[in-house]
C-alpha cells in the first residue's frame, strides 16, 4: 500500500529479535539477518557486585578499624591500671617501714614487681598474636609491644635489685626510663582515634589485685608477731585512746574527755576533766565515777589512792578509787607537784624552784636546785631544779648543768648525781623522760644525744640500790615523749615521735633482751603519754 500523500514513511529499528516485521502486513525492508544467542550480562553483574560491595565494605572497616582501635585502648589501659595497682600494694608494704621489718618487706616488694612482669609479658602475648586488618593500627601495636616489653625488662631489674639490695645501687627509676615510651603510645593512640573519628578514649581498666604480696601485707598488718597479752593507753589532748596489741586495733574510749592527766592506779583509772576528779576501769571502759573537785592529781604511795589539789585553798587530799577521803584537807606552802611516802615536792609561788615539804612535821625539809654553793656537789649546786618523777621517798630531778638527781626526801642526800648527760626538752618540758619500775628497784632514763653530731637517744637503766648504769639495747633517732613499765616489770614500752610532725613510733623491749622491737602502729596520731593498762 502506497503512503499517502503527505504522509512519511517512518522506519523502526530492529529489536534484539531482529527479522520481525515492523508492523502488521508490512514486509521488511531488508534481509534479515541472521538469529544471534542471548546477550551476555555477567560484566554489569559484576559491576554491581562490585559496587555494592564498595558500599557495604566502607562502613564495615570503619566497624572494624574502630574496634581493633578500642580493643588496643584497652590493652594499654589494662597495662597502666597494672601499674597502678602495683604501685599502691607496693605503698601499702613500704607504710610499714619499721628497720626490724626491711627483709621481709624488700622481698614482698619484689614478688610484687615480678608479679607485673608476668602481666606485662601476657599483655604482650595477646598483642602479639592478634590478628588486625588496618595497617596503621598494626603500627599503633608495635609501639604498645615494645613499650611492654621495655618497661617490662626494668621492672625485673629493679625486682631483682629488692630481692639483694646489698649487690648494688639502685636501679634507675623504671617511670624515667620508659616516659618516652608512654608519650610515643599515647599519641599514636591519638592520632588513630583522630582518624577514626572517636573523640574520647577508652575508659579506665580495673587492675585485679596483686596477690603475691597478701601474705606479708597480712602479717605486717599485726603490731606485733606474737601475742603479749598486752593493751596500752595514750593520752593525746582530751582524747583517751586504748591501743589493743595483740588484735591490732585501736578504739577510743568514749565518754571520757580529759584535760590531760591521767593516773594508773590499782583498779582504775584516775582523770581530771573541767576541774573535777574521775575514776573509770583499768582499760578505760564503763561509766565515769566522781572522785572529787580539783585541778591536779598525782599518785599517792598507796597503790589504790590519789592526791588530789584544792586549787582554791592550795590544800592537798587524799581520796581512794571510791572517792573516799583517807587523809587530809592539808594546805601546804605553794603548789603540790608530787608526793613521796612522807612528803610533798611544792612549787613556791613566784619561785622557779621545788622544795620537799615533809607532812609530819609541816615544814620545808631541803630545796631541790637554788644558788651555787661553793662545794658543786652539794645539793642545790646549781641554779635550777626540774622534777621528773618520786617513788616511795626518793626524788629524781635534774639541774642545768646537766645531771641526774636521785634523792632521797627523808634525808635530803643525793643517792646517786648519774652521769652521762640526760638532758633534753620534751613535750612534757625540761628534762629526760624517766619511769620507776613497779619495784621502786630500777630507774629508766631515756636521753637526748650525747654530742651534737649524733642523732641516737641513750637509753638506760639504772639501779637504784648500786647506781649500776645499763644501756639498753635500743637506739632511736626520735626524742622519746614517755615510757612505761608493765606491772610486773619485765617489759617496756616507749613512745617517740608523737609531737612536731614526727610519724609516732612505739617499741617495747623485754628486759634481758639483746635487741627492742617496734610496733607496727602506723596511721594513728598519738600524743606524749602513755600508759600499760593494769591488770
Amino acid at each position: 500500500m502506497s503512503p499517502r500523500p503527505g504522509e512519511l514513511e517512518v522506519l523502526t529499528p530492529l529489536g534484539d529479535g531482529g527479522g520481525e516485521p515492523v508492523g502488521p502486513g508490512i514486509a521488511p525492508t531488508t534481509a534479515p539477518a541472521a538469529r544471534r544467542g542471548p546477550r551476555r550480562r555477567w560484566p554489569v553483574l559484576v559491576l554491581a557486585a562490585v559496587i555494592v560491595a564498595v558500599v557495604v565494605a566502607v562502613p564495615v572497616r570503619a566497624r572494624l578499624g574502630r574496634s581493633e582501635l578500642r580493643w588496643l585502648e584497652r590493652q594499654w589501659a589494662r597495662s597502666l591500671a597494672d601499674d597502678t595497682e602495683r604501685t599502691t600494694a607496693e605503698q601499702r608494704l613500704k607504710g610499714y617501714s619499721l628497720v626490724a621489718d626491711e627483709t621481709r618487706i624488700n622481698t614482698a616488694v619484689a614478688s610484687l614487681y615480678r608479679e607485673e612482669v608476668q602481666r606485662f609479658r601476657s599483655s604482650r602475648s595477646r598483642l602479639g598474636t592478634a590478628l588486625l586488618v588496618d595497617p596503621g593500627l598494626t603500627a599503633v601495636r608495635s609501639d604498645l609491644v615494645t613499650a611492654l616489653s621495655h618497661r617490662g625488662d626494668l621492672l625485673a631489674q629493679v625486682a631483682a635489685w629488692y630481692e639483694h639490695p646489698a649487690d648494688g645501687s639502685v636501679p634507675q627509676n623504671a617511670d624515667d626510663q620508659t616516659a618516652g615510651d608512654t608519650i610515643r603510645v599515647d599519641h599514636a593512640l591519638r592520632a588513630a582515634r583522630t582518624h577514626w573519628g572517636e573523640t574520647q578514649p577508652e575508659a579506665s581498666h580495673q587492675a585485679a589485685p596483686y596477690a603475691s604480696a597478701n601474705a606479708a601485707l597480712a602479717g605486717l598488718a599485726r603490731w606485733f608477731d606474737h601475742p603479749l597479752g598486752i593493751s596500752l593507753l595514750d593520752v593525746s589532748g582530751s582524747q583517751l585512746l586504748l591501743l589493743d596489741i595483740d588484735a591490732s586495733r585501736s578504739r577510743p574510749v568514749d565518754g571520757i574527755v580529759t584535760d590531760g592527766a591521767v593516773v594508773a592506779r590499782q583498779g582504775y583509772l584516775a582523770y581530771l576533766s573541767n576541774g573535777k576528779i574521775w575514776a573509770v576501769a583499768p582499760d578505760g571502759s564503763g561509766a565515769p565515777r566522781y572522785l572529787a573537785t580539783g585541778d591536779n592529781l598525782f599518785p599517792a604511795a598507796a597503790p589504790d589512792a590519789i592526791w588530789v589539789e584544792d586549787p582554791t585553798n592550795l590544800a592537798v587530799t587524799e581520796v581512794d578509787g571510791s572517792g573516799r577521803r583517807l587523809i587530809g584537807p592539808i594546805s601546804v606552802p605553794g603548789q603540790a607537784i608530787e608526793a613521796t611516802s612522807k612528803a610533798f615536792i611544792v612549787s613556791p609561788p613566784d619561785q622557779p624552784l621545788s622544795q620537799i615539804w615533809d607532812r609530819t612535821t609541816r615544814r620545808v625539809s631541803c630545796t631541790l636546785g637554788g644558788p651555787v654553793p661553793p662545794s658543786p656537789r652539794a645539793l642545790g649546786a646549781h641554779s635550777l631544779a626540774y622534777l621528773l618523777a618520786t617513788q616511795g621517798d626518793l626524788v629524781v630531778w635534774v639541774d642545768t648543768v646537766p645531771q641526774l638527781h636521785v634523792t632521797d626526801a627523808t634525808t635530803c642526800k643525793d643517792r646517786q648525781v648519774l652521769s652521762p648527760p640526760t638532758q633534753s626538752q620534751t613535750p612534757q618540758g625540761f628534762g629526760p623522760v624517766v619511769a620507776f619500775s613497779p619495784d621502786g628497784r630500777t630507774l629508766a632514763v631515756a636521753g637526748a644525744p650525747t654530742t651534737a653530731d649524733d642523732g641516737a637517744y641513750p637509753f638506760s637503766l639504772i639501779d637504784l640500790g648500786s647506781g649500776r648504769v645499763t644501756t639498753v639495747p635500743v637506739q632511736t633517732t626520735l626524742a622519746v615523749d614517755a615510757v612505761a613499765w608493765t606491772t610486773d616489770g619485765t617489759r617496756l614500752f616507749w613512745l617517740s615521735g608523737g609531737q612536731f610532725g614526727q610519724p609516732p613510733l612505739i617499741a617495747t623491749w623485754r628486759v634481758g633482751d639483746t635487741r627492742s622491737q617496734p610496733l607496727r602502729v602506723v596511721g594513728i596520731d598519738l600524743g606524749p603519754q602513755l600508759l600499760v593498762v593494769p591488770k
